[in-house]
């Protein structure tokens, strides 16, 4: 990582994969995948464990799957203009 990307990628990558593991990886998975990063590249996973335990409590939209069915499943199609509608 060090050798390929310079700062601005290594900070986009921590966000994504921060981002990711906010979305709903919990207990021991996520302090694998900590562990994980760590091993290939230790600042790296310490900056992806700091971020993630930093927004840990924040609105996170990936977050909250039960929430985003419930507004699925209120929200009805009424735009049947399709090919397979005709």
């Amino acid at each position: 990582m060090r050798e390929v990307w310079d700062d601005a990628q290594r900070e986009r990558f921590v966000q994504t994969v921060a981002g990711h593991l906010l979305g709903g990886v919990h207990g021991d998975v996520l302090e694998r995948a900590f562990q994980y990063w760590k091993n290939v590249d230790a600042d790296t996973g310490k900056k992806i464990e700091e971020l993630v335990g930093a927004e840990q409590g924040e609105e996170n939209p990936g977050g909250e799957p039960e929430k985003a069915v419930a507004e699925a499943e209120t929200e009805y199609i009424t735009d049947t203009k399709t090919f397979a509608g005709r």
